[in-house]
């Protein structure tokens, strides 16, 4: 009886603790997910910022355009 009682406890702390990793896998699965939203948001936010910054730029001449002098 004190063997069976033993089996039965042991099996019990193995569900209890497979039960606590996989809620603790899921919160870090939640946090990543969470990290990788704001991640990419801040991707398509660079992308926008680095748009209107290339419009402000001045255009550049082109090589055709360009008259090129020697100076000795």
């Amino acid at each position: 009886m004190a063997a069976g009682l033993g089996a039965v406890l042991a099996w019990v702390f193995s569900v209890w603790t497979q039960v606590q990793r996989s809620l603790e896998v899921g919160r870090e699965l939640r946090t990543r997910d969470t990290r990788i939203e704001e991640l990419e948001q801040d991707v398509q936010r660079y992308k926008v910022e680095l748009e209107e910054q290339q419009r402000l730029l001045p255009a550049s001449p082109m090589a055709d355009d360009v008259e090129v002098r020697e100076v000795y």
